[in-house]
């Protein structure tokens, strides 16, 4: 498993921005088609949903709290729950 944290200015837009070239480059493959996972970041955020995974890099990428994860996992829901407890810790006082 591999976990990146980019917390550089305007996370916000570049989240928004890898979505959409993935979407307009792979959106007819299946498994390099990104995949929106609702309830893991802020679903607010530019694109409709705070996370996506693509099957084929095994990753799935959050946004929440001026900060994008990049999360590396064999399966799905293992990236989702080290999603939410990252951004569940990167939010308590003090980090």
């Amino acid at each position: 498993m591999q976990l990146i944290v980019d917390s550089a200015p305007r996370a916000q837009l570049r989240y928004y921005n890898q979505l959409s070239e993935q979407l307009q480059f792979h959106n007819q493959d299946p498994r390099r088609r990104p995949y929106k996972i609702e309830g893991v970041g802020d679903d607010s955020a530019y694109g409709g949903a705070g996370a996506w995974w693509t099957r084929s890099k095994g990753q799935l990428v959050a946004y929440a709290d001026a900060r994008v994860l990049r999360i590396r996992a064999p399966l799905r829901g293992d990236a989702v729950r080290v999603a939410r407890l990252t951004f569940r810790r990167l939010s308590e006082p003090g980090r």
